[in-house]
């Protein structure tokens, strides 16, 4: 006679590795945010006052390209003053997407390092509204410009910058 022993089924376990599984993926799409790889926001900011009618009197005080970090960026970063108002201007701009990214005036040069900026970041100007386009970003009013050297996009969730432009005085 044989003797036929049925393993016991535990549908506890198997409901419990389900749950996990799907806890762990969703985390994972939280905190790396991959959707943002496929996803874009382009803005079409115009300077202020140059649109129609009389135009603004608008001054550069300094500006540069963008170089590629963590993440291809292109484009060129200016700081204006337009009627009273500092603004820091991104023109065709053009960067990877991703989680947390956030602008900041750094006192470091641009350079290849994309970890190099964690202890420079002297300005922070919020959120990056879109990577694509043209962007006018407003510097508060009295803020210090005496030590920035560059305009940083950062991820802040992975403190790493996807791409910087020196701005150099313009005369």
């Amino acid at each position: 006679m044989q003797v036929v022993t049925k393993a016991k089924q535990r549908p506890g376990l198997t409901t419990a590795v389900v749950i996990a599984v799907v806890a762990v993926i969703g985390f994972g799409i939280f905190w790396f945010g991959p959707q943002k790889l496929f996803l874009s926001e382009t803005a079409s900011d115009a300077l202020p006052g140059t649109q129609g009618g009389a135009a603004a009197d608008v001054t550069t005080l300094s500006e540069g390209s963008f170089v590629s970090l963590a993440h291809g960026t292109t484009g060129t970063a200016r700081i204006v003053e337009i009627d009273g108002t500092t603004l820091l201007r991104f023109e065709d701009l053009d960067s990877l997407n991703g989680p947390d990214l956030v602008v900041y005036l750094s006192s470091q040069a641009a350079t290849d390092d994309p970890s190099a900026f964690a202890d420079t970041l002297v300005l922070d100007l919020g959120a990056l509204e879109a990577n694509q386009g043209d962007l006018n970003i407003e510097i508060p009013v009295g803020a210090d410009l005496s030590e920035v050297r560059s305009a940083v996009i950062w991820c802040r969730r992975f403190t790493v910058a996807f791409g910087a432009a020196d701005l150099a005085p313009v005369s």
